[in-house]
Parts: C-alpha cells; sequence; structure tokens
C-alpha cells in the first residue's frame, strides 16, 4: 500500500515539474514573440561618412580599404534582420532634423532598397540634433526594441530621454579610437578654418549617450565584431534569467530521480 501511495506522489511530483518546466519555456517563447517591433534609429550626419571601421583584411588598413561608419551601420541591419524571422522593421533617420523613412513593415525587401539608397544628403545638416526625433518616438509605442546607430560625434544633450519605457534599447556605437577624417556624402573632406575634420571614439561620450538612452552601449570597430554583438542583441529577450535557470534544472533533476 506504501508503496502504492509512492508511486502516485512521485508521479504527481513528476507532472508538476514537467508541467513548470513547460510554464518557463512558453514564458520565454511569449517573450520572443513579443520582440516583433524592431525600431533602427541611423544617424546620418557627415561624420558618419568616417572611413575607420577595419574589414577581415587587417593587413591592408589604408583609409581608402575601410568602411565608413554609414556603411558598417547598413552592414549590421541587413544582418540583424536576417537572423529575425517574422519580425516588422522600421527606420528612423535624425541629422539635425528626423524623418521616419520606413515605417514598421514586414516587406523586408523595400526596407532593405530604402536602406541601401540611403545617405548623409537625406537631411539637412547642422548640429547632431539628439532632440529631433523625440516626437516620432514618443507617440510610437509598439516597438519591443529600439537600436540606436551613431557615432556620437556630437552630443549635448543633458535631459534624459523619456518615451518607449516598455521598450528594450541598444546603442551601438560606430567609430574607433584612431578615428578618420570627416566626409560629405560625395566623399569630399569636410574642413574648418582650414583644418580638416577628425572623429574619433570618446569612451565617455558614449556612456553618456548610452546612459541616457536607458541603453545597453555596444562598440563596433571592426566588420568581425559585428556577429558578437548581434548575438547579444538577438539573444537578450530570449535568454533564461539566473533563477529560472537553476529552478528548471533542478525540475528536471528532481525527474530524474523520481524516475529512477
Amino acid at each position: 500500500m506504501k508503496k502504492k501511495y509512492f508511486a502516485w506522489i512521485r508521479l504527481l511530483l513528476i507532472v508538476l515539474a514537467l508541467v513548470f518546466a513547460v510554464s518557463l519555456l512558453f514564458s520565454v517563447k511569449q517573450q520572443t514573440s513579443s520582440d516583433t517591433n524592431v525600431l533602427f534609429v541611423l544617424d546620418v550626419s557627415n561624420s558618419m561618412n568616417a572611413r575607420d571601421i577595419i574589414q577581415n583584411d587587417k593587413k591592408n588598413l589604408s583609409d581608402v580599404n575601410k568602411l565608413s561608419r554609414l556603411d558598417l551601420a547598413k552592414e549590421f541591419i541587413q544582418n540583424i534582420m536576417a537572423s529575425e524571422s517574422d519580425v516588422q522593421y522600421g527606420l528612423l533617420v535624425f541629422w539635425q532634423s528626423a524623418v521616419t523613412l520606413v515605417p514598421a513593415t514586414a516587406d523586408t525587401g523595400s526596407f532593405i532598397d530604402h536602406l541601401l539608397a540611403l545617405n548623409t544628403n537625406i537631411l539637412p545638416g547642422g548640429w547632431t540634433n539628439w532632440g529631433s526625433f523625440d516626437s516620432l518616438i514618443s507617440s510610437r509605442e509598439e516597438y519591443s526594441k529600439i537600436i540606436f546607430f551613431s557615432d556620437a560625434d556630437e552630443w549635448i544633450r543633458t535631459q534624459k530621454f523619456e518615451w518607449a519605457e516598455n521598450a528594450k534599447k541598444y546603442f551601438v556605437g560606430i567609430w574607433t579610437e584612431g578615428g578618420a577624417v570627416v566626409r560629405y556624402a560625395n566623399d569630399n573632406i569636410l574642413r574648418s578654418k582650414g583644418k580638416n575634420v577628425y572623429s574619433s571614439l570618446d569612451i565617455d561620450v558614449a556612456e553618456s549617450l548610452s546612459s541616457q538612452l536607458d541603453a545597453d552601449l555596444f562598440i563596433v570597430e571592426s566588420l568581425e565584431s559585428i556577429d558578437s554583438v548581434i548575438n547579444d542583441i538577438v539573444w537578450d529577450s530570449v535568454k533564461f534569467s539566473f533563477v529560472q535557470f537553476n529552478i528548471l534544472l533542478i525540475l528536471l533533476t528532481l525527474c530524474v530521480l523520481f524516475v529512477l
């Protein structure tokens, strides 16, 4: 009788453990499915034309054989789109002003056409206004992820951004410590007071900006480094928390012990 009673208890515990394990997996699936709208916010100021991004061939480091920051951002966006299916993507570009270039769409072909045709002539020049897109994002709460791409060459805003609080935000800083000269879209070098204008990584500015954006910071200095950053961003929303992982491990271990 006791053996039969114990068998029923063991069966009940196994069922409860499996139900709980499935609920954990389902919670992760729900979290993943919520990432159905992703907004890319792309800086299109002249400094994004600076060519200081190292390609795979590290032996040839001349300026001519390096990617521009804007080209790397385009490559990054295309790769992240290829890694996530069933997602709608939007594209907002900014400089002194801002415009929603592509509203949220599942038409990735049209999106990429607009992306590849993009250059820094799309908006009037001036200083980089990080407040220019406030109204464009504050009224759009449907985005679950917002990914910013910029070299933060100008950063004067002091107040914290207070929009899209429910969205997960990432700031991808694209520039190097070595830096490069700033160029126009036609590849001419930007000059000021008779000197070439130069732009390089300022980690203090990057950290200050990501803090104001309430975004996770990633610094990208080469083409090779984008895959690891993309993995971190894509899988950020599907990872088990440390507690969830340990609970699931304990439950599965108990199931094995009860079966044995």
